[in-house]
Order: C-alpha cells, then structure tokens, then sequence
C-alpha cells in the first residue's frame, strides 16, 4: 500500500466516521424535539378576545414601525388595522392583517412581531389571548 493510498484510505474512514456521528447526532436530536411539546403548541389558540385598549395598557415592548420608501414616496398614508395572538410567553405570535394599505402591511406586521406584553392571566394561570392592534402611518406636512 503506496503512501497516496493510506492517506486516502484514512480520509474514508474519517469521512465515514464523521456522517455516522452526524447521523447518530440528528437522530437523538430529534428523539428530543419528539418529547418536548413545541413553544406555540402549549397554547397556541387564543382563550379570549382582549380588547385593544386593554392590551395596550399591558404593551411593555413597543416597536415602532419604519415607513416603507415606496410607499413615502407614492404619499401612501394610512392604518393598518392587525388580528394578533399574543402567547404566554408574552410576544406576538400569530399576525394577520384585517385592513389597511398594502404597501404599509409589510411594515406593520415587521414592527409588531417585536412587541411585548405583560401576561394576561385567567384563572390564575397565563392565557394566549387575541386583540387587534392599529397602526396609523402619516406622513410629515
């Protein structure tokens, strides 16, 4: 067995034993994921309707939006009225847009993703709740 030879022979293996580890890894890890329910699935659908102005007194994390350059430069104005869960782990989970200009939409559901509420308890216990949340996009005079 010339030099070349060994040298390849023990890549192959080297190779061979680092698929086998990776295969060996995924598999258990995934045996894991399999016990642990998943974050959105312990409550994922909403208790209760809150109303707007109740949730926005519990906001303790608000983003503001950034106005989209397309849309500052078209003079689109407007509210963009969202349907959103908030889970109880207190952030935004679920957002879907019930009306408003489209061009603002995108914008909208980016900056209320990183918003953040105090929990909303029922019974003694955390409640994934849904609300509406309004955004109004003006542009300056």
């Amino acid at each position: 067995m010339g030099f070349w030879s060994g040298v390849a022979f023990a890549v192959l293996i080297i190779v061979v034993t680092a698929v086998m580890g990776w295969w060996r890894w995924e598999q258990g890890w995934r045996q894991l994921e399999a016990q642990v329910p998943a974050r959105e699935t312990l409550s994922s659908k909403p208790q209760l309707k809150v109303p707007p102005d109740v949730m926005q007194r519990r906001n303790t994390h608000q983003v503001a939006p950034d106005y989209p350059e397309a849309a500052r430069r078209a003079g689109v104005q407007g509210t963009v009225l969202l349907d959103a869960v908030v889970s109880v782990e207190d952030a935004v989970t679920q957002l879907n847009v019930i009306n408003g200009p489209e061009a603002l939409s995108p914008a909208a559901i980016d900056a209320v993703r990183w918003w953040r509420y105090e929990p909303y308890i029922v019974n003694g216990e955390r409640a994934t709740v849904e609300t509406t949340i309004s955004l109004k996009f003006r542009l300056p005079n």
